[in-house]
């Protein structure tokens, strides 16, 4: 993120890292608690959406 802001210092978009916790992906690996249909919603609803609606990625 630093090197991309040393980068880019004029572009004005604001970015953020998320860390979608312990996936159930190829890096994740089968033990992984969360498949991504659940990690993916609870970090959508924190991103200026209501509670009520489904981000969409």
């Amino acid at each position: 993120m630093l090197s991309f802001a040393a980068r880019h210092g004029d572009d004005p978009r604001t970015l953020l890292l998320i860390a979608p916790g312990w996936v159930k992906t190829d890096l994740g690996g089968p033990s992984a608690r969360l498949n991504i249909d659940e990690s993916m919603p609870r970090h959508g609803c924190g991103l200026g959406k209501r509670p009520t609606e489904t981000p969409h990625f």
